[in-house]
């Protein structure tokens, strides 16, 4: 894929979103006939989809873009001072395993072609799309071979102690740094390094102020700042992401901390086809970059553990953001302790604003939280979902939504896709194909 780069972030010609806080300028047309965009926006939020821009030639100039569709590429810019990270689950530093620098690396791979999407990164690491033919013996960047999953959908996890600096084969060099390392896991035990989604876990130990962070990554990429664990997977800030396929390419974003300490950080990234690689760094003031745990050359250190660890959500369902959740649930919630044991009675959970009663159980460290609405819930409504426990003397909360599938009087379901646009908008057309195989309209929601 053809990319321009000047200054700090780049924008390319392909579909795809991209999320986070940028000031630089990119110009001149694509070779192959895509218009570029000059952007001198300072910090804001920039988001791109859809398919090709304009002609060769075509350009616009120091603009901030509002919701601008160009045939068929929409590209939206929302002022955005820097993401700001609360304190509320950090940890003071003393609280990091100094023995172990560096991150936990989780790989899931599939055989069935999958897009590019971070909805399905998620779906993936779930467990929900199929067993992992991820190599657990392929070391790449690891310091030792991943031990057995516990079931044959799950990730495996490796180790690595330095940096995220990874590319196919460790052969592309692409991005920024170089040499690259292999991925852990790849290639897959069928010998392919494609269909594949990671996370990568640990904590980062910010100074207090403005911090200027980046990822270059060939697919997409997601990264939440200061949930209470890296492995939880709903209570951290989401910091910059690009969501769609592209070519090794930048994504920046800048957050403000306003204490310095230990904060969660989990980083998830897909992989379609082709090229693949995935960099973290932070950018400093002169616009040099330096790998994050790359400490030598004044990185951000990173550590994949700390002394006492915290209890995390581990797995839930209906995934947040879903959109097409059975009206009958259930909502399922596996709550892993951490030090501290949890205490049932301290465990709530509600449901757009109201408590609702779930069966609660526990096997070994692991707590499930189950609710089944009766009532169903409403066909096409909106849930929003809030679990509260006690970590020991923390209280956590966390929060996320999801949506149920609409379904019509006659038990037809309408087909919806995550199209960015308010919920019944029509979209291309008015075709969808209903449970027993009719005709109806396509909605967004």
């Amino acid at each position: 894929m053809k990319t321009q780069r000047t200054g700090m972030a780049n924008l390319q010609s392909t579909a795809g979103v991209a999320y986070g806080n940028i000031g630089q300028r990119v110009s001149d047309p694509w070779p192959e006939g895509n218009a570029a965009t000059e952007l001198e926006t300072g910090q804001e939020q920039v988001t791109i989809a859809g398919g090709r821009s304009p002609g060769r030639g075509s350009r616009l100039r120091r603009t901030t873009l509002m919701g601008i569709a160009l045939a068929g590429c929409l590209l939206e810019s929302v002022a955005r001072a820097q993401t700001p990270i609360p304190a509320t689950y950090v940890m003071p530093l003393g609280a990091a395993d100094t023995s172990r620098p560096g991150f936990v690396w989780r790989i899931h791979q599939v055989t069935t072609p999958q897009p590019n999407s971070n909805v399905r990164t998620e779906q993936q690491l779930a467990g929900l799309l199929g067993d992992n033919i991820a190599d657990p013996n392929a070391l790449g960047a690891a310091l030792a071979a991943a031990s057995p999953a516990g079931f044959s959908t799950a990730p495996i996890a490796f180790n690595i102690g330095t940096v995220i600096n990874l590319s196919r084969d460790g052969a592309e060099n692409a991005g920024n740094f170089a040499p690259d390392n292999p991925f852990p896991g790849l290639p897959g035990l069928t010998g392919s390094s494609e269909n594949v989604a990671a996370e990568i876990l640990t904590w980062l130990d910010l100074p207090a102020g403005e911090i200027t962070l980046g990822v270059n990554s060939d697919d997409g990429f997601e990264m939440t700042l200061g949930g209470v664990s890296p492995f939880d997977r709903i209570s951290g800030t989401k910091v910059g992401a690009f969501d769609g396929g592209r070519g090794a390419a930048d994504t920046i974003f800048s957050i403000t901390v306003a204490q310095a300490g230990l904060y969660a950080a989990r980083c998830t990234w897909e992989q379609g086809i082709g090229g693949a690689n995935i960099e973290i760094f932070s950018v400093n003031p002169d616009g040099t970059r330096v790998l994050v745990n790359d400490t030598a050359n004044g990185g951000i250190p990173a550590y994949s553990g700390v002394t006492a660890p915290r209890a995390y959500v581990r797995s839930i369902a209906p995934l947040p953001g879903t959109l097409r959740a059975p009206a009958s649930g259930p909502v399922v919630v596996e709550l892993a302790e951490g030090a501290s044991a949890i205490n049932s009675s301290g465990i709530t959970l509600s449901i757009n604003g109201a408590n609702v009663v779930p069966t609660t159980t526990k096997s070994g460290s692991v707590w499930t939280i189950s609710y089944t609405p009766t009532p169903p819930f409403a066909s096409g409504s909106q849930q929003n979902v809030v679990l509260s426990y006690m970590d020991g003397s923390l209280p956590v909360s966390d929060a996320w939504s999801f949506h149920v599938a609409w379904v019509t009087s006659g038990g037809q379901f309408a087909a919806d896709f995550d199209s960015g646009q308010p919920p019944g908008t029509m979209l291309f057309g008015s075709a969808h194909v209903d449970a027993s195989g009719g005709v109806g309209n396509w909605v967004c929601k």
